[in-house]
């Protein structure tokens, strides 16, 4: 990202020492001369998902902080999705038509580093307040989605064991379906089925739902999260906000009691947005800063000229940036809004606006890092499934713990049909994934004799 591409704007700097170190942190400084000219979010990206502190969300973060290990970020993520249910439809903005205040999160790190301890703690406050068949559970077809979609329309999935899930949506063809009816499902609109066997059962070939809504909060590791091997990849990378981590942020010896009156008391101080009920829009000096957010979001996607898979998910994430921002703006301002009743959560403040600009900055950021993270994760999978088939089929060739191939004889088994979408081309298998192979000993590339490309494979050890 250029920064060409951001107005110079002043910042102050303060630190955050809650984690135990301090963090810097950018905040907008008004311009006395031309507020609506000079203020936006902090840039570059910030380094945390910032929320607004006078607000039940800080309550949810003091209690998680001596619950859980892991950094703010990943609790605050964890807990978004579980408010965006907890406004459900009742509450809206329009913006090219209704828009609801759901949000799909993923929580992405390696083992161990507590996102399910986050993501237990946030399922815990939402069935406090949500009724049971708010949650979608053991759902493996679109047909049975649907027939829970028709008990509650407004629905909430938290699944802490995210491989599993995003692993049966890439690879089972019943899975595939459900994984584009959620890339539907983001957009809250209606969802119809019609099928001969409903019509036996219930009497209509033809059901509909007018509206739904739904909330996702997933857990992942770096290797899965950018959703490799699913058809709707694109699609669902877009909608998702990402919260990343790869340390813990303090040690805890020994964490509060769910089941005591301190987390009743965090629960609580949600329990008031399960009674709003109405249209949000933008105060009049908010909507010059969602201007301003509106030339930069356009901007940036013109001045992205590459033209490979993590420049098109970037253009693709930015996209659906402006849209993320208004969801968290509208959660933000309501949770405000449980903590001093004496403001209007129907119009929401500038102040929470660039807090739900910078938070959803964060997530983008988030988003690109794991670019690079990922990749590398994935060519480490294929490149140990190619190696695992060279050993396999080509075993019969092997001279002396050693099978040598030519580059016609991998091309033709490994990238046969490049054409073909998500298929293995020449220039990854060369540029990538032989490479890693290389790189880690167990193959080399002989010296050149003539025109061929030999490619010298330790046999199966």
């Amino acid at each position: 990202m250029s920064d060409q591409l951001f107005k110079e704007v002043p910042i102050k700097r303060t630190t955050d020492s809650r984690e135990g170190s301090p963090v810097e942190i950018a905040e907008v400084v008004e311009s006395p001369a031309d507020v609506s000219a000079t203020s936006t979010i902090s840039t570059p990206p910030p380094a945390r998902a910032v929320y607004p502190e006078d607000s039940a969300l800080d309550d949810f973060m003091a209690f998680a902080r001596e619950y859980s290990e892991s950094e703010d970020s990943m609790l605050i993520g964890a807990v978004l999705p579980v408010v965006g249910r907890l406004l459900a439809r009742r509450v809206f903005i329009r913006f090219a038509g209704r828009k609801y205040a759901n949000l799909y999160s993923l929580l992405v790190t390696k083992p161990g580093l507590r996102k399910s301890t986050n993501i237990r703690l946030v399922e815990k406050v939402g069935r406090a307040l949500l009724p049971t068949n708010a949650f979608i559970g053991g759902a493996t077809s679109e047909q049975a989605l649907f027939k829970q979609y028709q008990g509650n329309p407004d629905r909430l999935l938290i699944e802490e064991e995210g491989n599993t899930v995003l692993s049966n949506w890439a690879s089972d063809a019943a899975g595939k379906i459900v994984a584009k009816r959620f890339l539907r499902l983001y957009d809250c609109a209606s969802w119809q089925q019609d099928y001969i066997k409903q019509k036996e059962e219930d009497g209509a070939e033809l059901q509909r739902i007018e509206e739904t809504s739904t909330s996702l909060l997933i857990g992942t590791t770096f290797n899965n999260c950018r959703f490799h091997g699913l058809e709707t990849r694109d699609g669902m990378r877009r909608r998702v906000c990402y919260y990343v981590s790869e340390d813990f942020a303090r040690t805890i010896y020994w964490p509060p009691d769910l089941d005591g009156d301190e987390f009743a008391r965090v629960a609580d101080a949600f329990r008031p947005l399960t009674e709003l009920s109405g249209e949000m829009t933008l105060a009049g000096d908010a909507q010059s800063l969602w201007n301003q957010l509106q030339d930069q979001n356009r901007a940036e996607i013109r001045g992205i000229h590459e033209i490979n898979n993590a420049a098109e998910a970037y253009g693709s994430a930015l996209a659906e940036e402006q849209s993320k921002t208004l969801k968290l703006a509208m959660i933000f301002e309501a949770c405000r809004w449980t903590k001093d009743n004496s403001r209007n959560w129907r119009e929401i403040q500038r102040d929470t606006l660039a807090l739900a600009a910078e938070h959803g900055r964060y997530c983008l950021a988030a988003g690109r890092s794991l670019d690079a993270i990922g990749k590398r994760g994935e060519i480490r999978d294929e490149a140990d499934a190619i190696l695992a088939n060279i050993r396999t089929d080509f075993a019969t060739q092997a001279k002396d713990g050693k099978i040598e191939l030519t580059r016609t004889q991998l091309t033709s088994r490994f990238a046969p049909n490049p054409g073909r979408n998500g298929a293995m081309t020449p220039a990854r298998l060369y540029s990538e994934i032989i490479p890693d192979i290389i790189k880690r000993g167990h193959a080399r590339e002989l010296p050149r004799d003539g025109k061929a490309h030999v490619y010298q494979f330790r046999a199966a050890e």
